[in-house]
C-alpha cells in the first residue's frame, strides 16, 4: 500500500484561500505525520475486514474469527468494483491464501449433519456432487410425477429420523454413503442420461 505523494499541494475553491494557504504550509506535517498514521490505520482496517470477512464465509456464513492456526496471506490489494442492485460501485479488491499447520480445514468446525435430509447427513459437505445429482434426479425425474411424488412424500416423511439416526457417528455416515447414496447416484445419473 502506497500512500505517498511527493506533490501534495492544496489548491482553492471559491471562498476559500485563507484554509488553502494554511493547508500548504503545514503540507510538509502532513506528508511526514499524518500519512504514516492514515496508511497504519487503513491497513489495520482492511486486514480485519479481510480476516472477519472470510472467517465468516469459511464459517458458513455465522460471523467468526479465524481459527488458531490459520495464517492468512494478503497477495495483491487492488482497486475494483463489483454490482449493486443500484449499479456499480469501487471496492477494494484482496487477493489472499489461507495456510496453517497439519491442513487448514481441520482448523474449522466440521459441518453439522442435516437433521432431515439423510443423503445431506450422510455427505462430508454440503455441495457434495452425489447430492447435486440426487436433488437433480428429484426435481427432474420425479417431481410431477404420481410415481415420483409418492417417492418424495415417502422420503420427506422417512427422511428426518433416518437423517437423526444417521447423523448420530462418522462410522455410520460413512457407511450410509458407501451403501446407499453413491449407488443411488450412479443409478440416478444413468436414468438421468436416458
Amino acid at each position: 500500500m502506497r500512500l505517498k505523494s511527493s506533490n501534495l499541494a492544496f489548491t482553492a475553491g471559491t471562498g476559500h484561500g485563507f484554509e488553502t494557504f494554511i493547508l500548504n504550509l503545514i503540507r510538509g506535517w502532513i506528508d511526514a505525520d499524518m500519512q504514516p498514521r492514515l496508511r497504519r490505520t487503513l491497513q489495520t482496517r482492511i486486514n480485519t475486514s479481510v480476516l472477519t470477512t472470510l472467517a465468516t464465509r469459511l464459517n458458513r456464513g455465522v460471523p467468526s474469527t479465524m481459527p488458531a492456526g490459520v495464517v492468512l496471506s494478503v497477495r495483491q490489494v487492488r482497486d475494483t468494483t463489483r454490482d449493486t442492485p443500484a449499479g456499480t460501485e469501487s471496492v477494494i479488491g484482496v487477493r489472499a491464501a489461507l495456510a496453517g499447520f497439519g491442513g487448514v480445514v481441520d482448523k474449522f468446525p466440521a459441518l453439522a449433519p442435516d437433521r432431515k435430509c439423510p443423503v445431506s447427513a450422510a455427505a462430508r459437505r454440503p455441495d457434495a456432487p452425489q447430492t447435486a445429482v440426487l436433488r437433480r434426479f428429484r426435481d427432474v425425474r420425479l417431481r410431477g410425477r404420481r410415481g415420483g411424488e409418492l417417492l418424495i412424500a415417502w422420503y420427506e416423511w422417512m427422511g428426518p429420523p433416518l437423517a437423526r439416526i444417521i447423523g448420530r457417528t462418522e462410522r455410520r455416515r460413512a457407511a450410509f454413503r458407501t451403501l446407499v447414496v453413491r449407488p443411488a447416484a450412479r443409478l440416478a445419473g444413468r436414468l438421468a442420461e436416458r
